[in-house]
């Protein structure tokens, strides 16, 4: 018998000769693992031999094996499970896929599908899958249907019972509510048990597609294997699948055909006999016609409830559709099998030509791929991203083709969005290079004048006006940087949402008026015309907004006008219509191209965007602009013409002050006070350098001048100097902050005059320094002359 097995194990083209010697040398120590019950798929027969559908798949890999494998016998299928974890030399016929059975199985592609459906008992009002919420639902030990609740209804907890006949016993006595079961075994069992009060209550969703498998540990016996199942053709596949769906094991056992012989023996001698024999056998017809009936029914309820469209196509004829291809595409199924009906309908004119084309080489005999996918077209013509598992029947006129359409279109549709995210990314990451790049060079230009310059004022070499030359390059220097380091500031305070409006009384006349005559002579310098065109009917009209983000705006918009425009002129405007604010800065500069004007206000966008522009600043004043505008309710607009010149608008609403007009309480003063002399002062600053610079400003003003380097010392020397005139008072200091000192001194002292001052600029923080005592505040880098000015106002009367 071995030398024969080996022969026929040669004979066999799909192995290489490494496989063969392998099968030739194990063929006898490999076992197929049978036993439990589970009709059609594999029971014992009255003749006490195992047969069913998988019984059948497991000669067919015997055969295109040329050798048989032994069999080994197991009670239940958690008896299998059991003993595939541990044993090697075994191949599963039947099993499905699970993330738990891949950790110790390889399987092939699966050749079985059996639907699952919901079994409840005749008066339960469950009928779908999102009943079984908060109810009692088994399924059989093991099965994998089990990661299939896992997956989709987590919220669904089943219990496992010992098998399937436990577990319809259990819904029939009220143990439970429902268990989820193949369709095809219940019908069997429930008929074959007599358990008349249980229904198919609808779909589960879950289809178990059934292959073969082999332990991990054997991998060689895995590609034999799967060698094998792949020789299974559809149309062998599809044979056996039937013989079993109108096959069950109610139908005629063989002592029946027995005893119908034997009877048919006696007809011919007797009358009687061959009245009796007829009866029973018009019975068994009857028996036999309506398992028929019943497995017909069965399997067109497997295709019609299918999750999946499924049709079948001959010659560009659809011969059969399913309702779920029916509602995919929108048709019924009397308008797709009408003879003029054109499948290519159901196509996206984009994937016709490789259908066609796919069809022409099936009908050529050529090799094509099984699975692929195209974008389909349904009747209203949305467009669907499909996917299509097929394979071939052959028919006496030629080839017909079977296909399971899955609908992948939402899947299809996330993919697109996470590319167009990464894109974004990508295009977000780069911007912001350019960005950072272009902050650092902002940056350290004015500081590579600042310490350059610093570093040429130690030297003897110059004389003095080249040395007030270096002072004051150095000056304009650290205002550039100071400026950009401002804008990165409130661009961050608008990006992060931080940012908030502060109302009060506000002038736009008084605005822009300032303004004005602050750039007048910048324009002048740099041989332009500066026009200002106010209305004056109302010069001074007052309302409420927030006066700091509206010169901020103004004061942007001009410096980029100024930029940007080599010669002719820049017009400021504005008018009052109602409760809406208009105002405009206009130039006759060089203008935006047209493919750079919809991105001049993104932070990381500029329209040049190098480091190798002509021109310098952070490129965020436009950004800065929009973002207030935005938190002032209002809207920003561009009209540009390259090599002529652009125009911004800018509209927003106010709540005027009827009646009222600007008055004196509105105007800045620009006279410079002097500060009385003698003055007794304590500087409470940690940092050496601030400290020393306040020293020498303070030189002409000050009689005493005393150092504090946090908050407990400057406490100490209020105490012991009562009769000191000014604190000036830096917010944050090590061991104590200004601001709790200032609440404390307070409690002391209310006479000496305290200045707050920081580097601190979070909106709200001036109130803040005020309400916790002091009488004024500034903001660091210290001008010399606003630090004398409230000196003066301050301390007019303290000496």
């Amino acid at each position: 018998m071995l030398l024969i097995t080996c022969s026929c194990i040669y004979q066999n083209s799909i192995l290489t000769a490494e496989e063969k010697q392998w099968l030739t040398e194990n063929a006898e120590n490999i076992v197929i693992p049978f036993g439990y019950s589970a009709p059609p798929d594999a029971y014992l027969n009255e003749e006490g031999k195992y047969v069913g559908l998988l019984v059948d798949f497991t000669h067919e890999i015997e055969k295109n094996l040329y050798t048989s494998f032994k069999t080994k016998h197991v009670s239940t299928w958690s008896q299998l499970i059991q003993y595939s974890e541990n044993a090697e030399n075994y191949i599963l016929v039947g099993i499905a896929w699970t993330e738990e059975r891949d950790k110790y199985l390889n399987f092939t592609k699966s050749f079985i599908t059996i639907p699952y459906v919901i079994i409840t008992q005749k008066n339960s009002d469950i009928d779908s899958m999102e009943d079984l919420k908060n109810k009692k639902l088994c399924i059989t030990q093991h099965y994998a249907v089990k990661d299939y609740l896992k997956s989709n209804y987590p919220e669904i907890h089943p219990i496992e019972v010992i098998d399937d006949l436990s577990g319809l016993r259990a819904i029939s006595s009220g143990t439970y509510d429902a268990m989820i079961i193949s369709q095809l075994y219940s019908s069997f069992l429930t008929e074959k048990e007599g358990i008349s009060n249980l229904k198919i209550a609808g779909e589960s969703g879950y289809i178990n597609r059934l292959g073969a498998a082999v332990s991990k540990k054997n991998p060689i016996l895995y590609t034999i294997v799967n060698k094998a199942t792949d020789e299974i053709s559809a149309s062998r596949q599809k044979e056996i699948y039937r013989k079993w769906i109108y096959n069950t094991p109610e139908n005629i056992s063989m002592k029946i055909v027995y005893a119908i012989l034997i009877l048919s023996g006696i007809t011919l001698f007797t009358v009687l006999i061959m009245w009796l024999w007829l009866t029973n056998l018009r019975k068994q017809v009857e028996k036999a016609t309506k398992i028929i009936r019943h497995n017909e029914t069965l399997y067109r309820t497997l295709i019609e409830n299918s999750t999946d469209a499924i049709y079948i196509l001959h010659e560009g004829k659809f011969i059969m559709t399913n309702k779920k291809f029916e509602t995919l595409f929108g048709y019924k199924n009397e308008e797709l099998q009408q003879p003029n009906f054109d499948f290519l309908q159901l196509i996206a004119p984009e994937h016709r030509d490789f259908i066609l084309e796919r069809g022409e080489a099936i009908r050529e005999n050529k090799v094509v791929p099984r699975n692929y996918e195209f974008t389909g077209l349904t009747k209203k013509m949305k467009k669907l991203y499909l996917e299509v598992s097929t394979s071939f029947i052959d028919l006496d006129d030629g080839i017909a083709t079977q296909g399971i359409v899955h609908d992948i279109t939402d899947r299809k549709n996330k993919e697109k969005e996470l590319l167009q995210a990464k894109e974004r990314a990508e295009e977000s990451d780069r911007l912001k290079s350019a960005f950072l790049a272009n902050m650092s060079h902002e940056i350290r230009t004015p500081m590579n004048g600042i310490l350059g310059f610093a570093d040429l004022l130690k030297s003897n070499k110059y004389n003095k006006t080249e040395q007030l030359s270096f002072i004051d390059i150095i000056q304009k220097s650290g205002e550039r940087m100071l400026s950009t380091i401002n804008n990165i500031i409130d661009i961050s305070k608008i990006e992060s949402g931080v940012e908030i409006i502060q109302t009060a009384e506000v002038s736009i006349s008084q605005i822009i008026n300032e303004l004005y005559n602050f750039f007048l002579p910048e324009a002048q310098q740099r041989g332009l015309k500066l026009i200002l065109n106010a209305p004056v009917n109302n010069a001074n009209m007052v309302f409420l907004s927030d006066g700091y983000k509206l010169t901020s705006i103004l004061t942007n918009l001009i410096k980029n006008a100024l930029k940007f425009t080599p010669e002719g002129s820049i017009t400021i405007g504005y008018s009052i219509s109602g409760n809406v604010l208009n105002f405009y800065v206009s130039d006759t500069g060089m203008g935006i191209p047209a493919d750079k004007q919809a991105s001049v206000f993104n932070y990381f966008v500029q329209a040049d965007n190098t480091t190798t522009r002509g021109y310098e600043g952070s490129g965020l004043g436009l950004s800065i602009s929009k973002g207030y505008v935005e938190l002032l309710k209002g809207e920003i607009r561009m009209e540009s013409v390259p090599g002529k010149g652009t125009s911004f608008f800018v509209i927003m609403p106010i709540v005027l002050i009827n009646g009222k007009e600007i008055g004196s309480a509105h105007t800045t003063s620009k006279e410079n006070k002097t500060p009385p002399p003698n003055l007794k002062i304590i500087i409470a600053e940690d940092d050496k350098t601030s400290a020393d610079y306040l020293a020498f400003i303070l030189e002409e003003v000050s009689g005493t001048v005393l150092f504090a380097k946090n908050g407990l010392e400057t406490i100490d020397l209020i105490k012991a100097n009562p009769d000191t005139h000014l604190i000036l008072m830096d917010m944050k200091m090590p061991e104590m902050s200004g601001l709790k000192a200032t609440r404390l001194i307070r409690e002391f002292n209310q006479d000496v005059i305290i200045v707050g001052q920081t580097a601190y600029a979070k909106n709200g923080y001036r109130q803040k320094t005020i309400s916790a005592g002091c009488n004024d505040f500034m903001l660091k880098p210290i001008d010399k002359n606003k630090l004398l000015n409230i000196i003066a106002k301050r301390c007019e009367t303290a000496v």
